[in-house]
């Protein structure tokens, strides 16, 4: 059963990152015009986190069942190794 939740989730994944990557200019200009210095910056931060939506998927899915099968410690540091991608990503722009 874990498995056929990885493939889905892998499959969630993908799709999700291809519309992102896709839609991204689309849905920045709904915030930004185009000829807006802003624009520039927001499409190029919405592509870095991105990125992070291969990864979100999998880190709840662990957390969880890790969580369910009463291993508290490896379920919470799934969900800090996931808020601190986050931090990293949003704080410090790498």
């Amino acid at each position: 059963m874990v498995a056929v939740s990885l493939k889905v989730i892998a499959a969630i994944s993908v799709v999700t990152v291809a519309a992102s990557f896709l839609l991204t200019r689309p849905l920045v200009s709904v915030f930004a015009r185009p000829d807006n210095p802003v624009y520039d910056l927001a499409v190029t931060g919405n592509r870095i986190c991105t990125i992070e939506l291969f990864f979100i998927g999998f880190n709840i899915f662990a957390s969880g069942m890790f969580t369910a099968l009463s291993k508290n410690l490896a379920g919470n540091f799934c969900s800090g190794i996931n808020g601190a991608c986050i931090v990293r990503v949003y704080v410090f722009k790498i």
